[in-house]
């Protein structure tokens, strides 16, 4: 009975046992996490960092002369995956387990003792979060993967004698700085506690944590361009992920990202500070599959409950602009929250529409308003979204010289990407410019992804240097600009004189008309709407758009002064229309003014999408962009 006890016990404390329950955990966690990760849409995140990686040695020395360029370097190359989702989710995966390996690696390194396998597991817990939350910067998991593994070096085979290890330590921290940048601290408090708890060697250790500040700032005094700040960076979530000098510190963020880095100093500190167990006991095949358990359980709630769906829709937007999917965009538009429906995006939406010839029926079936926020996504750049946004709606206008402007300003902000590359080579073929054309299309070629659609443009335009066989480079050849205005009028111009410029340049402009009339729609200018309303006569339509058509009877109501050339463009229902909105609205009109709260909650399914709640209420739909006012009178409005 003993003999069967024991051979029990032995097989439970089996190592190979253990081992493969081990591996099949961490399996099953890497399985879990590349699903996730294929949830996240890596091309979305492509979109949002816009990696730069060019093929050429000027790029490549570009990242050379600063302290963790080379980390920078490789991350813009493995940022190339995210294009494509599942190789993106792949390499995020790849990193998560090398971050795992390395961990446990340094724990048992720094502390000299075997630890459960979930402790190696918060760093990439945290890498997982930041994904879920768009705000992952492959730079940092570069970098402090690379620290982990000089530490893990220094500690395996660190010499005995203290000038040995002192020379040894020396030489690391040089390279490990220049690879890796502000992160070395990382390895420099990791050697130290290794030293301190581990070796006792404590005047090692702290002049180990001496160098973890020193080197650094030897850097930034000697150093003409680097300001001590930089020179402990730590490539922390900025707004979009832009460096800080054009974007907002994500405190969020940042806090998860600062985690992720500290947790492990602190978990080989605790280790080597607190007393171990005098003999070795190897653990159990149950106790193993209890922490292994708790370990899955743990890492699935927060690969899975941590994602922010919100943040996805609104890249998604983004990115169906960009791919010119105007259909799938208006669909995805419905499933953005108010605090996300900014300015931008509805310009998206606006631009959508119009490209599908339904802005002047269906624009207010959407949320608009004069109150949208400037930029609620954190995880957009506003500078770049904002030039890159009226560039291109000045591009699809006729605006040529203005989306030129535009576009240039966005390449400051942005660098080259490629997308804008293109577009100032096709700003320069309508132009009459095809030799800065090719200029712009043989820069957008030596991006590694882009390279053979910069080819084939090339190719088009060598064939055809009119149009290079682009049919959206037709199309506004018959509506761009003839004349120019002077330089000062770009930025002076309102918003009409930009669009009778094109009316008056194409008198058949639909798109012009279409966005003229929609500002006057939104700025509540209803006496221009109805001033405009006979130029529909030059564009084919069956009926006349029910905006309109609510916008001019108001006016004729408002003013008194009915105009009977107009009513041939209003049905009657408009009127009747008119009628019962007003009669249900009169409920929530005390002294003069409207119980906008109210009102909308109330109005908003029977009336939303009319022009009548919008030029009551300020908004279309449901309330957007946060608060709205209590109440709006006729001075405000």
């Amino acid at each position: 009975m003993k003999d069967s006890a024991d051979k029990t016990l032995d097989g439970n404390r089996n190592p190979k046992l253990l081992r493969a329950f081990g591996f099949g955990c961490f399996a099953v966690l890497l399985i879990l996490a590349w699903l996730r990760l294929l949830l996240i849409e890596t091309h979305l995140v492509y979109l949002q960092q816009s990696p730069i990686f060019m093929t050429t040695l000027d790029f490549f020395e570009s990242f050379i002369a600063r302290p963790g360029g080379i980390v920078q370097y490789a991350a813009a190359f493995g940022a190339q995956a995210y294009y494509i989702d599942w190789l993106g989710a792949m390499v995020l995966v790849a990193a998560a387990a090398g971050l795992c390996v390395a961990s446990k690696c340094v724990i048992d390194a720094v502390t000299g003792r075997k630890v459960h396998f979930i402790f190696s597991m918060m760093p990439a817990a945290g890498m997982l979060i930041l994904c879920n939350m768009y705000f992952h910067n492959m730079a940092a998991t570069f970098a402090l993967l690379a620290a982990l593994l000089l530490a893990c070096a220094y500690c395996r085979l660190a010499p005995k004698s203290f000038a040995g290890s002192l020379a040894m330590f020396g030489a690391i921290s040089v390279a490990g700085y220049y690879l890796v940048g502000g992160t070395y601290v990382v390895f420099a408090v990791l050697c130290a506690i290794f030293e301190l708890t581990n070796r006792r060697r404590y005047l090692l250790g702290a002049l180990c944590l001496l160098m973890a500040g020193g080197i650094p700032y030897l850097y930034a005094w000697f150093s003409y361009e680097t300001l001590l700040p930089a020179a402990f960076n730590l490539y922390l979530p900025y707004s979009g992920g832009m460096p800080p000098h054009m974007a907002a510190l994500q405190y969020g963020p940042a806090i998860i990202q600062l985690c992720m880095i500290a947790c492990l100093p602190l978990i080989c500190l605790l280790l080597g500070v607190l007393p171990g167990r005098t003999k070795a006991a190897r653990p159990s095949l149950t106790r193993q599959w209890v922490w292994g358990t708790a370990a899955l359980t743990i890492a699935a709630g927060l690969i899975f409950f941590t994602a922010d769906t919100h943040a996805r829709t609104r890249l998604r937007i983004e990115w169906l602009a960009s791919a010119e999917q105007w259909d799938q965009l208006l669909v995805e538009a419905t499933k953005l929250p108010p605090e996300l429906y900014d300015t931008y995006a509805n310009e998206h939406v606006n631009r959508a529409l119009s490209r599908t010839g339904q802005l002047a029926e269906k624009m207010f079936h959407y949320p608009q308003g004069t109150g949208y926020p400037r930029l609620f996504a954190p995880y957009l750049d506003p500078k770049g979204q904002l030039n890159e946004t009226f560039a291109n709606i000045y591009f699809e206008l006729g605006h040529v010289n203005r989306a030129q402007h535009m576009t240039h300003t966005a390449l400051e902000a942005l660098g080259a990407q490629p997308r804008l590359l293109k577009r100032l080579a096709q700003i320069n073929i309508l132009n009459g410019k095809p030799e800065a054309a090719k200029t712009f299309l043989n820069a957008m070629a030596q991006h590694l992804l882009f390279r053979n659609e910069a080819e084939d443009y090339l190719s088009a335009l060598a064939a055809d240097p009119l149009n290079a066989g682009d049919e959206q480079l037709k199309r506004l050849r018959k509506v761009m600009l003839r004349k120019d205005f002077y330089y000062f009028d770009i930025a002076s111009a309102s918003y009409d004189d930009k669009l009778l410029q094109l009316l008056d340049s194409n008198p058949n402009d639909r798109v012009a008309f279409e966005y003229l009339m929609a500002g006057y729609l939104m700025k509540t200018q209803i006496e221009k709407v109805a001033a405009n309303l006979p130029r529909i006569d030059s564009f084919g339509y069956k009926t006349t758009p029910t905006p309109y058509q609510e916008a001019a009877w108001l006016d004729a109501v408002e003013s008194g002064r009915p105009d009977p050339q107009l009513t041939r463009y209003i049905d009657r229902e408009t009127a009747a229309r008119l009628e019962r909105f007003r009669r249900d609205l009169a409920p929530f009109v005390k002294a003069g003014a409207i119980d906008t709260e109210s009102a909308g909650k109330a109005l908003a399914d029977k009336y939303g999408r009319s022009y009548f709640f919008y030029d009551a209420l300020g908004f279309s739909v449901a309330p957007t962009g946060g608060d709205l006012p209590q109440s709006v009178t006729g001075a405000s409005k």
